[in-house]
């Protein structure tokens, strides 16, 4: 493995994770210092795309939920007194919601899928498309509607192979 080039799944998690505490520490101890938010923006996507590919190579998908449920609701208060100044925040929701939002629309169309009919493919994902937008205003995610769509628009792009799961590299490298 160390001949192929290329990004694989661990620097790509190093990156989003390294960009996204450029962008706190911007936001919170330099909010005039566009620069960290700008380094900070290239998280979201990356962190979007890891999320559709945490679907398809997780060996369990409700243990994979369930983390990210119980990560949701442990980092909701810190997010509230960051955001807001209180305990509760009613009008905006840590990204987290967003990827669980994004994930049960991910399963929705697999589900359908695996039926194989494409008449129904085609419309769980426009309804998918049309219910992500929807959740992500009336939830008010971080990112709103358009951090689920674009991990679903991770998701109606992504192209499988025949060796899902084992390629540790991304394609393109």
């Amino acid at each position: 493995m160390s001949s192929i080039k290329g990004l694989s799944n661990d620097r790509l998690k190093l990156i989003a994770v390294v960009t996204m505490v450029t962008d706190h520490i911007g936001a919170y101890l330099f909010p005039n210092v566009m620069l960290f938010r700008m380094i900070g923006r290239i998280s979201f996507p990356i962190f979007a795309f890891m999320i559709v590919e945490g679907y398809f190579r997780t060996g369990n998908l409700r243990k994979y939920i369930g983390r990210l449920l119980l990560f949701a609701i442990l980092s909701e208060i810190p997010f509230n007194l960051a955001m807001g100044s209180r305990l509760c925040y009613p009008i905006h929701q840590n990204v987290l919601w967003s990827f669980l939002i994004a994930l049960a629309l991910i399963h929705w169309n697999e589900k359908t899928r695996a039926k194989g009919k494409l008449w129904l493919r085609i419309l769980v994902g426009c309804l998918s498309v049309l219910l992500g937008y929807l959740a992500g205003i009336l939830t008010m995610v971080d990112y709103y509607h358009a951090g689920i769509l674009m991990v679903l628009v991770f998701y109606f792009f992504r192209q499988t192979s025949a060796e899902e799961g084992k390629n540790t590299t991304f394609p393109g490298n």
